[in-house]
């Protein structure tokens, strides 16, 4: 499984140290490369800067110290990364195709940004796929970016209208995943009964990472807090997120709201929203 982190520098900035901790933790989850990308806040927060390598972190840790630091991270800059861990039904990480096969996904066009942990079901990956085919030139095209499987959330969510909850309810298979919509400037962070947590210390920022406890490694060290109650107003919380719930946050407000989705299941002879099927690749969204 892979591991996927996200830290947003909601009131201040964050030393490398503490990137460190979450991207090491992040690995244990996943050897089979390391990407990340920054959206800048500036003026407007965009999809900036993408660094994305083969190798495990701990082996291009050096060469992330480096982007980071070129970044010049700022208050409002928002950080998405994946420890790769590759799965039999995708390519491996290919350093001569390391964009095609290798998160984090970025569609520069539509203005999202996924990293991804978990698979989408291949007749899904499939159906998505052919629905494009079928539009007429003067319809919206998702134009895929990559050979990752995962690439089906973006492209089912702007086929749904970037309506996420449709989108969850239509598209099958294992998820925790956190996207980014440049368009709304949201964050999404939804997870089914796949692990995701989340996790705030006042005055620095919003994290999320696969492991709770690598988020409570960061409060300990950047606080010297290993518990809660030790402050009388809430300073910091870190926790696992219930599943089967999409999280929608305005980077602008804070505002979280949370919804929650039926999955879809899918076998070779049922789907759980068209019942008994014979064929379910001649199925059409």
């Amino acid at each position: 499984m892979c591991g996927i982190a996200a830290f947003f520098a909601r009131e201040s900035t964050i030393d490398y140290k503490h990137l460190d901790t979450l991207f090491s933790g992040a690995e244990k989850r996943g050897q089979d490369g390391f990407g990340i990308c920054v959206i800048k806040k500036e003026i407007k927060r965009k999809i900036t800067y993408v660094f994305k390598d083969p190798d495990p972190y701990s082996k291009c840790k050096d060469k992330v110290k480096k982007f980071i630091q070129k970044c010049e991270l700022g208050i409002g800059d928002l950080i998405m990364a994946i420890a790769r861990a590759a799965p039999e039904t995708e390519p491996a990480t290919d350093k001569m195709r390391v964009n095609e096969t290798l998160q984090p996904i970025i569609n520069y066009n539509e203005g999202l940004v996924v990293v991804h942990n978990g698979a989408v079901s291949q007749v899904i990956y499939d159906e998505i796929k052919n629905y494009y085919k079928k539009l007429s030139s003067q319809d919206q095209h998702y134009e895929y970016q990559t050979d990752i499987d995962s690439e089906a959330i973006a492209a089912a969510y702007v086929a749904n209208g970037r309506n996420m909850k449709k989108t969850m309810e239509y598209l099958s298979g294992g998820f925790a995943f956190i996207m980014y919509d440049q368009n709304k400037d949201m964050l999404y962070v939804v997870n089914d009964h796949m692990q995701l947590s989340h996790g705030y210390i006042r005055g620095l920022g919003f994290f999320l990472h696969s492991d709770n406890n690598i988020i409570g490694q960061v409060i300990n060290d950047y606080l010297g807090a290993t518990r809660d109650g030790m402050f009388l107003w809430e300073n910091f919380y870190h926790h696992y997120l219930d599943g089967h719930n999409i999280r929608e946050i305005d980077l602008q407000s804070g505002f979280m709201r949370k919804e929650k989705y039926t999955p879809r299941y899918i076998t070779p002879t049922f789907d759980s929203i068209n019942g008994v099927v014979k064929d379910l690749k001649n199925d059409t969204i």
